[in-house]
């Protein structure tokens, strides 16, 4: 971990706490991107107690993987 946050120093640090973090920000792997949803396919199910708990958990998972940044489940 030394040689990947010390590679390239300068010959000399002037402030050994600012050039860790500025390191540290660079060298940091970027988040993955999610592309936006744009469209929402909807099913038209019966009524009743269970297609009702199955829409609701369907929209649950939808919420929290857009709420994550993720891809909408399928």
């Amino acid at each position: 971990m030394r040689a990947a946050l010390t590679d390239g120093l300068p010959p000399r640090v002037y402030s050994p706490r600012a050039l860790i973090e500025n390191r540290l920000r660079r060298k940091r792997p970027a988040p993955p991107t999610a592309g936006p949803v744009t469209t929402v396919e909807v099913e038209t199910r019966t009524p009743g107690a269970s297609a009702y708990r199955e829409a609701a958990r369907r929209g649950g998972a939808l919420a929290w993987a857009l709420l994550r940044g993720q891809a909408a489940p399928t």
